[in-house]
């Protein structure tokens, strides 16, 4: 499970993670400031996708 090249195979996905991670917190943001109505349906949907995906 474990081997020698366990980083360089990870690295691209652990990268890609945190791309979509500072998209979707700048975007909520941006969201956020512009019309604070819709943020927290927007949260929500955000949350049960999230939770979706993960299992």
């Amino acid at each position: 499970m474990v081997g020698p090249n366990v980083i360089q195979k990870a690295l691209p996905f652990v990268g890609g993670g945190l791309i979509l991670t500072a998209l979707g917190s700048f975007g909520g943001l941006g969201v956020m400031t512009s019309s604070p109505a819709i943020f927290m349906p927007t949260f929500w949907v955000a949350l049960i996708g999230q939770i979706a995906l993960f299992l």
